[in-house]
């Protein structure tokens, strides 16, 4: 049978729907904090239901418009997969895009990861010598109300802290995320710095900082000797597992999870009144906040390898369908195209097409771009109006 694109979604290239990065389950060990292997689905599920129950705290507060969004999230998502079960590739979904939307927030984070596994592979076959750091920055707790002030003050103080002569001279680049958790118990919030930076080899040599500097400059960048801790850690090999890519993924998962847990706020310690109040008060602070930044050496390997695909075009994000495959790299079997309807509290098989979504979407960008020439069109998307 043939599937037709759901309403409201676009043609192929629309950047609403479309998920480049896709969430590609092959390798289960490399990505196993992504999803699991014998329910590909289970994770999309959870984090499904968590957004149901956001939305209907939301809703409950009167924020009608926030709730909406959130329940219209991942309705429905499309896939390629192996029909032997061996991959599955996300190749459209209606995303809310709502930061605190654990759908949302849980696709990021595996796209986030992804990219940054791929900087830090590119930087190491140019600088293999180069060595990892993972720093975590704290400050004491604070109360709901100071919450913004205080994450603006820890993103002061960490670049206060990069441009002391001590730190600039040794790290060249770093990925840096921010994470707020919530004390149930003291009704306080702790927002944290994760940071993976990458260190010449001479650092450990002559030029090593100490966990007690570390901890002195921090105090020193902050302005606030009550600070008690900060975590360094250097990504070492572990016996058995020598390999980069095998070091760097435990660091890569730190430092891009989640920025919030929803368990803060979905406690069941919690009544509704305080989850509304916890949440609501995450949603201020973090509005339109920057959570994540790359810097240095790992920013120019991001800007060459074009990870950042925010501002991209039309052309060129149908240029990177080519990139993908219509088959299954294990069984090289073809690959079927699945659709999935949240029912119920859970993920229903809607419809199977044996022409994988690949090959259609290859062949609309393909006459898409034909009639864009013919007709002399601006973009891409007008020629596919067109030939629509």
């Amino acid at each position: 049978m043939d599937v037709l694109c759901p309403p409201d979604t676009g043609y192929i290239g629309s950047k609403m729907w479309i998920l480049w990065t896709g969430l590609h389950i092959k390798d289960h060990t490399q990505i196993a904090w992504m999803l699991t292997v014998n329910d590909p689905l289970g994770k999309a599920r959870s984090n499904k239901l968590r957004n149901v129950a956001i939305a209907d705290i939301l809703d409950g507060v009167g924020n009608a418009k926030y709730s909406e969004k959130l329940h219209s999230c991942g309705t429905w998502l499309h896939f390629d997969s192996c029909p032997s079960g061996h991959e599955k590739y996300l190749r459209k979904a209606n995303f809310c895009k709502k930061r605190l939307c654990p759908v949302c927030q849980w696709r990021r984070t595996v796209r986030l990861g992804q990219e940054l596994l791929e900087v830090l592979h590119a930087h190491q076959k140019q600088s293999p010598t180069d060595r990892h750091v993972l720093i975590t920055l704290t400050l004491p707790n604070c109360v709901g109300e100071d919450l913004g002030k205080t994450i603006t003050d820890l993103h002061k103080g960490w670049d206060r802290l990069t441009k002391y002569k001590e730190i600039s001279t040794v790290l060249k680049g770093y990925f840096r995320t921010l994470e707020v958790t919530y004390n149930s118990d003291q009704d306080t919030y702790n927002p944290h710095l994760h940071i993976l930076g990458v260190f010449p080899a001479s650092y450990f040599k002559k030029n090593y900082i100490k966990r007690d500097r570390w901890l002195s400059l921090w105090k020193k960048a902050m302005n606030n000797p009550s600070i008690t801790q900060v975590d360094i850690r250097t990504i070492k090999p572990k016996k058995g597992h020598e390999k980069p890519e095998q070091m760097l993924r435990g660091g890569v998962a730190e430092v891009s999870k989640y920025a919030v847990k929803t368990s803060d706020f979905l406690s069941k310690k919690l009544t509704e009144q305080k989850q509304a109040e916890v949440l609501l008060t995450y949603a201020f602070a973090l509005h339109k906040r920057k959570l994540q930044t790359f810097a240095g050496c790992l920013l120019d390997w991001r800007k060459k390898l074009q990870l950042d695909r925010k501002n991209q075009d039309l052309d060129e994000m149908t240029d990177l369908l080519k990139l993908e495959t219509c088959r299954c790299s294990i069984c090289n079997s073809e690959l079927v195209y699945e659709i999935y309807r949240w029912q119920r509290d859970n993920y229903s098989l809607h419809g199977v097409n044996e022409t994988s979504w690949i090959k259609q979407a290859l062949k609309t960008a393909e006459t898409a771009q034909k009639a864009k020439k013919l007709f002399n069109c601006e973009s891409v998307s007008e020629g596919e109006k067109l030939t629509a």
